[in-house]
């Protein structure tokens, strides 16, 4: 077989700038200028020779085994005739275990020095001679840097020109990482090359090793862990990571009906458990159907709460009641729908009333979630006015702004329309059932009585938020 220089992970050479050269094999072998004098491997104070220590890419430096630290500019030519042509990829050829030696001049600017020229070199003299071929057990997957590492420490680069077997059972880095994390053992064998001071993959096998598979049920019920929506997989508390596709079956009796809601759920507190038939395949499993329900006999304990609501956060979705309490609606909490004047059946509602501000009352129940500041997750709640209107007036309309949903009264008295406003129509010929009808009678010359109900605030101009309405004509 044909055998070509590489870098073994396991047996690389860990170089560290910190060291002293009496523990440090490259600080402390002549061959790397590392000798006894710091200033060994200079061959005069404006050249400098040595093997690379470490590598720090932010501050665009690299210091050698003898300790000096060199930095890198746009001015810095870096020879093309080297092997590596970059900080970042001297930096890798390091992480894989490679000897790096580089020379070149230098310049004392602002108290450091510069590399005006630098030649990075691959130390081959340093390295034992391995198979051109790799076949191990992947442990680990870094899909943002395109590499995977064996479990014998080998790490193998992946780039556009690596050929991925079509005959395996995975046919991407990312598909190896789901079913790593799926619990799967995968394989990989292929042929490897040295490249720039790092092991590169030239054509890959991935299959998932059936025989290493402990025997799994085809079924599943437990607690969930977590969920990731943007993956479209839920964890289970023993550890099990599911897929959800279009192709799985999500029954429609069960509390939760997606991923989100699972989610929303979890995030409010609540304990959910899954059961469903899985599958295994491409090296992870994929529930074939699933139900998902609140456990509701696991779940945090049960909280009445009935105050007035000091304020409404629509983003959160969270009422902050004047008792000091918060209560969430989420998605799976029950808003009480009520035919009377004094209840608001929705959030778009209570939010109006409060913000003009109206008294209003939550009242319900659901799950205390123990923080430093103490939230119920609502199961159910209602919203109502507290105790009906405080205000009351009977008299002549002056005028209308039908675009600010207002109309101001002989006195001088705003009066608001709201959603929640009840306008009161009877059938009555002489009724005005809206505030266009009231100001096409003011422009005809009709005097337009009104009857109003509601909350008198503290504005300028005096302002009622009405709850109930009735126009006529005078």
């Amino acid at each position: 077989m044909k055998r070509t220089l590489l870098i073994p992970i396991l047996f690389g050479i860990v170089i560290s700038a910190a060291c002293d050269s009496s523990s440090n094999p490259v600080a402390s072998d002549s061959r790397f200028g590392g000798g006894a004098g710091s200033g060994e491997g200079l061959g005069s104070a404006d050249e400098f020779e040595a093997a690379v220590a470490s590598v720090d890419l932010a501050a665009g430096t690299f210091t050698l085994a003898t300790g000096a630290v060199l930095k890198v500019t746009d001015g810095t030519t870096i020879d093309p005739l080297g092997d590596l042509f970059s900080l970042q990829s001297v930096e890798d050829a390091l992480n894989a275990g490679a000897i790096v030696r580089a020379e070149g001049d230098q310049v004392l600017e602002d108290g450091m020095l510069r590399a005006t020229n630098v030649k990075f070199e691959v130390d081959d003299e340093a390295l034992p001679e391995l198979d051109d071929e790799f076949n191990g057990t992947v442990e680990a997957v870094d899909v943002g840097a395109g590499t995977f590492t064996l479990t014998n420490g080998l790490v193998l680069k992946m780039t556009d020109a690596t050929i991925i077997d079509p005959l395996g059972d995975l046919l991407s880095l990312l598909a190896v990482e789901g079913a790593l994390n799926a619990g799967t053992n995968v394989r990989a064998e292929g042929d490897q090359v040295l490249e720039n001071g790092m092991l590169h993959a030239t054509n890959v096998k991935f299959e998932v090793d059936n025989e290493a598979q402990p025997e799994l049920d085809d079924e599943f019920n437990d607690t969930v862990a977590s969920v990731d929506p943007a993956a479209g997989s839920f964890t289970l508390t023993n550890g099990l990571v599911l897929k959800v596709t279009n192709d799985t079956t999500i029954d429609p009796l069960g509390d939760l009906l997606s991923l989100q809601a699972v989610e929303d759920a979890l995030n409010a507190g609540a304990v959910v458990r899954a059961e469903g038939d899985q599958v295994l395949e491409n090296g992870m499993l994929r529930a074939t159907n699933v139900k998902f329900e609140v456990d509701e006999q696991a779940n945090l304990s049960e909280t009445r709460f009935e105050a007035l609501i000091a304020s409404f956060d629509p983003e959160a979705k969270t009422v902050e009641l004047v008792d000091g309490m918060s209560v969430e609606v989420v998605a799976t909490t029950r808003i009480e729908q009520k035919g009377d004047q004094d209840h608001l059946n929705s959030l778009a509602l209570m939010a109006e009333a409060v913000a003009a501000g109206f008294p209003v009352e939550a009242k319900g129940r659901g799950n205390l979630v123990p923080s430093d500041s103490p939230t119920i997750v609502a199961e159910r709640v209602e919203f109502e006015f507290e105790d009906g209107p405080d205000d009351e007036i009977r008299t002549l309309v002056d005028a209308v702004q039908v675009g600010e949903k207002s109309f101001s009264v002989a006195n001088g008295l705003v009066v608001r329309i709201i959603n929640g406003t009840r306008i009161k129509q009877s059938g009555d010929d002489d009724q005005l059932g809206s505030l266009n009808e009231v100001l096409n009678a003011l422009a005809a010359g009709e005097r337009v009585e009104v009857r109003a109900k509601g909350f008198v605030t503290g504005a300028d101009p005096a302002t009622m938020v009405a709850q109930e309405v009735e126009f006529e004509r005078a």
